[in-house]
């Protein structure tokens, strides 16, 4: 199968590159590492069945090998390191990584390692394993990329973004209390979000040392 630029998926390049003000380098497949500063995983999860709390993973690493005219090939590893939860709440930081629920002791990381990409209509989804918990399911994650350009750095970079709600109990997180007039404290669906900006690999070193 091979890679087609949409209108969609065009347009999306187009705003990425006004965005950082890169101009398009196309070459062929090639490692890039994801930039922390330029990263973001993020979740929310319904709570007291009124409003959603909203939080972050804040340390993790990862790679992308990534070939625009044969993108079905891609590959992508992420390392989350558990104990960077953050919901801007000491407390709730604190309940979230004990047993209850991620129990980082224990369960130092959360991994996805991809198996493939696949076109449907227009759309990419990146397919792999998720592991919470020592527990790995297999997830479809509808996804859209950018690139490879160059940064005003002059670094080759592609940027990655997606989003999955997933069922937390299904990663045996299973906490809850019921409220008086019905229903749990914590709802059991959470989405996942994440944009990465990643940088290709010997341009790594370049960057860091111009920023």
């Amino acid at each position: 199968m091979q890679h087609k630029n949409t209108p969609f998926v065009k347009l999306l390049l187009i705003a990425f590159c006004l965005a950082f003000g890169a101009s398009p380098v196309w070459a062929a497949g090639t490692q890039y590492e994801l930039d922390p500063a330029h990263a973001y995983i993020g979740f929310s999860v319904k709570h007291m069945m009124a409003s959603e709390v909203k939080g972050a993973f804040t340390d993790y690493e990862g790679t992308i090998h990534y070939d625009p005219n044969n993108i079905e090939d891609t590959k992508i590893d992420i390392t989350i390191q558990s104990y960077s939860v953050d919901t801007r709440s000491p407390k709730r930081n604190d309940h979230l990584r004990q047993e209850d629920f991620l129990n980082v002791e224990k369960y130092p990381t959360i991994l996805f390692t991809s198996d493939r990409i696949e076109e449907r209509n227009g759309i990419y989804y990146l397919i792999g394993g998720l592991t919470i918990r020592n527990v790995s399911k297999w997830i479809e994650v509808p996804c859209i990329f950018a690139g490879p350009m160059e940064s005003p750095f002059g670094a080759e970079i592609i940027g990655l973004t997606g989003s999955i709600i997933i069922n937390r109990q299904d990663f045996g997180v299973r906490f809850n209390r019921p409220l008086d007039n019905g229903g749990f404290v914590i709802g059991n669906l959470v989405k996942i979000e994440f944009s990465f900006e990643a940088v290709k690999s010997s341009d790594m070193k370049k960057l860091l040392s111009k920023k």
